[in-house]
């Protein structure tokens, strides 16, 4: 995992099998893996930035989506400066407000989402996020 920047290539974890034929077939399989081979998800990559604005977005079926607008920064090769706050219970969950240091994975290296807020270097000037009723 150390190494995981430095390849040429963007990996999210790896397979280990063993390299031998007669050996795979002595260690044989479960009923839906192999006993020869293990998978290993790496952690997620990490980044600070700013929560901006939010914006909202009105679905086919009416559902409205909050946005959050980011500071963009760089995480696992892909600049993320939008990111789904899904509704307003994960608003209050992750106690977002506007102007907010956060801190964003990727998770499974692909979907942006928000770890929590960095409530500790908040400087008093950040806004509620209001909802639309």
């Amino acid at each position: 995992e150390q190494k995981r920047d430095n390849l040429p290539y963007e990996i999210d974890g790896m397979v280990v099998k063993v390299n031998s034929i007669e050996l795979q077939d002595t260690l044989g399989m479960t009923s839906h893996h192999p006993r020869w081979a293990i998978a290993f998800k790496f952690k997620a990559r990490q980044a600070t930035t700013k929560l901006l604005h939010v914006e909202y977005q009105v679905g086919r079926t009416g559902a409205v989506t909050p946005v959050a607008k980011l500071q963009p920064v760089a995480i696992g090769g892909v600049t993320v400066s939008s990111i789904s706050i899904h509704n307003e219970e994960y608003i209050k969950e992750k106690d977002l407000k506007i102007g907010d240091i956060v801190l964003i994975e990727r998770a499974g290296d692909v979907i942006p989402q928000i770890v929590k807020s960095l409530a500790e270097l908040r400087k008093g000037d950040e806004q509620e996020i209001i909802f639309p009723k």
